[in-house]
C-alpha cells in the first residue's frame, strides 16, 4: 500500500468517525485497532496493539501530564462554583 493511501485511510477515518460524533479517545483507539488490525494482516495486529498501548498507558513519565490536567478541570470547577455564589 502506498503511504498516501493509508495516509487519506488514516485521517479520512479518523474525521469520518469525528463527523459522527464520536470523542476524539475513542474516535483514536478505534483508527488505531482497524490500523493496527490491516498492517499486521490479521489478528497479530490487534494483539500487538493492545500490548504496546498497555505499555504506553503505564509509562509514568507522563504522570504529571496527567496530574496538571486533572487539577486543572478541579480547579476549574471549584472557581466556577464560587463565582456563582458571589453574583
Amino acid at each position: 500500500m502506498e503511504w498516501w493511501l493509508v495516509f487519506l485511510l488514516v485521517f479520512g477515518g479518523f474525521f469520518l468517525l469525528m463527523a459522527m460524533n464520536m470523542p476524539v479517545a475513542f474516535a483514536f483507539l478505534l483508527v488505531n485497532f482497524v490500523a493496527g488490525f490491516l498492517a499486521m494482516a490479521g489478528p497479530a495486529g490487534l494483539v500487538f496493539t493492545l500490548t504496546n498501548t498497555r505499555a504506553a498507558v503505564s509509562n509514568f513519565s507522563f504522570m504529571p501530564l496527567r496530574y496538571s490536567s486533572l487539577w486543572g478541570s478541579y480547579f476549574s470547577i471549584r472557581n466556577s462554583k464560587s463565582y456563582d455564589k458571589c453574583l
